[in-house]
């Protein structure tokens, strides 16, 4: 016998043994086989899950979307319907009518008052959404749809500026050959008057004076003369050009009484009319065109080094002060369109919408957005390496961050000044658009042409209508997946 009672049973298994009268694990009862009893239990219980708290029955509370939805299914199923083709039409049915904005802001502003009330301020705000289009079509039921001015293009006024032109001259009035004389005189007199040297335009004065007729002068021949007082080599003659042509019409708009050889006041009276036409139609193109003319937003465009709203103002600005810089775009025009122009712009949307806010932000983007961009984004993603590592991030992240940062600063300022730039543009040509509007031709009777519902209005209008009920329904549906746990979806 060794002493150790274990050891001396399983050398000798027939001895005899002290009865097993417990089990050595507790909770456990014997199994027949003495050693597996003696034998501790080694492996630990399984966890039991959490016992949920026993469900509640209460009565089903239903959404306004989901009782309209309910409503209409019962009422297609009572029509015969299948009962999933019933619920999958009357939704589609309800999904309809919310494009209405009244439908769809009112079922919107219910359902965002039912989440409120239950404590969900995610779900109200998501279905707050919908309520978007109602609120436009209120504010467009109160103060109507916004107006843009639909104003002749530069284009039709230049035809319409020669078709005037082409009925005065072939009017059927006659003057005697001493008009011209008479004309030259007047036009010799203004110039001075005006501080210009006749002698530039003396060999288009004799050409005037070589058309006299003893059998007739007719408005065809002041139209010859007309345009040879037009152009120059430099700035002192193109003005005086002007000056000349604009004292040629003013004696032509009433020609004197004793040089009239044939016509009836009637006639008269109508070629007076075609001429102020045919000027106010070339001075409403001359003028729209130096401010929002194609060739001249496209000469600032291409500017280099400043942008492009500070480059417009700048020009805005010479010529409502009459600076000198504003000579070279005004040189075509007479005195009284000079001023014209320069009174339009210094009270134009121009300088209060775009000159101020928009060159504001298209100034500051420049700064802030495009920092860094002479150096190709190598200072800030370098530096960005650097500081990443005070963050406990490894120099590649830390670039990499720092690129991602710049880079979508970068093109946010971009976008800033796409947009501002567009400001300062739609300022230009709404200007030029109202001085359109002034035209013999926009004014005259039966004219299309007037303010009209803007068309971009329209658009986005149209898009809220469409977009944001869509957006909501799919957001409530979106939410509610997240909040679903995984192994229930």
């Amino acid at each position: 016998m060794s002493g150790n009672r274990y050891e001396d049973m399983i050398n000798s298994p027939d001895a005899d043994a002290a009865p097993v009268t417990a089990p050595a694990v507790p909770g456990r009862m014997p199994s027949g086989n003495r050693y597996e009893d003696m034998v501790a239990e080694t492996t630990s219980p399984v966890p039991q899950p959490k016992p949920r708290p026993p469900a509640e029955l209460r009565a089903a509370e239903y959404s306004p979307r989901q009782w309209l939805g309910n409503k209409a299914q019962d009422a297609l199923i009572a029509l015969g319907a299948k009962p999933y083709v019933a619920g999958r039409v009357g939704r589609g049915v309800l999904d309809a009518a919310s494009l209405i904005p009244p439908v769809g802001a009112s079922i919107a502003a219910a359902e965002t008052g039912y989440h409120a009330n239950r404590g969900d301020p995610l779900m109200a705000g998501v279905n707050a959404i919908g309520m978007v289009p109602g609120g436009t079509a209120a504010r467009r039921a109160v103060q109507g749809m916004p107006q843009r001015t639909l104003a002749p293009e530069a284009e039709q006024l230049g035809r319409a500026k020669e078709q005037a032109y082409d009925a005065w001259r072939q009017a059927p009035v006659t003057y005697s050959p001493a008009m011209m004389d008479d004309a030259v005189n007047e036009i010799t007199r203004t110039l001075i008057q005006n501080g210009a040297d006749p002698a530039v335009k003396q060999s288009a004065l004799n050409i005037g004076l070589g058309l006299r007729k003893q059998t007739g002068m007719t408005n065809n021949d002041f139209e010859l003369l007309r345009r040879q007082l037009g152009g120059g080599k430099d700035a002192s003659e193109i003005r005086a050009g002007e000056i000349a042509k604009e004292a040629l019409e003013n004696y032509m708009i009433n020609p004197p009484a004793q040089h009239i050889r044939s016509g009836t006041p009637q006639q008269i009276a109508t070629a007076r009319e075609n001429l102020l036409t045919g000027r106010g139609n070339a001075a409403a193109e001359f003028r729209s065109d130096v401010i929002s003319g194609k060739e001249n937003l496209a000469e600032i465009a291409e500017e280099r080094g400043r942008s492009f709203t500070g480059t417009f103002r700048d020009r805005m600005g010479g010529l409502s002060s009459g600076s000198k810089a504003s000579e070279k775009a005004l040189r075509g025009f007479n005195d009284a369109e000079r001023e014209a122009v320069r009174n339009e712009v210094a009270g134009s949307l121009l300088e209060r919408t775009s000159g101020r806010f928009g060159g504001a932000i298209e100034n500051a983007a420049g700064k802030v957005g495009l920092a860094g961009g002479a150096y190709g984004g190598a200072v800030p993603v370098t530096t960005g390496g650097i500081l990443g590592t005070g963050f406990g991030l490894d120099p590649v992240t830390g670039a990499a961050i720092a690129g991602g940062v710049y880079a979508g600063g970068k093109a946010a300022g971009k976008g800033m000044q796409e947009y501002s730039t567009s400001l300062a543009k739609r300022s230009a040509e709404d200007l030029g658009a109202n001085i359109r509007m002034r035209s013999p031709l926009a004014q005259a009777p039966g004219s299309p042409y007037g303010n009209v519902t803007d068309p971009a209005a329209m658009v986005s209008d149209a898009r809220k209508y469409m977009m944001y009920p869509w957006l909501a329904r799919e957001g409530e549906e979106g939410v509610e997946a997240m909040r679903t746990p995984f192994e229930y979806r």
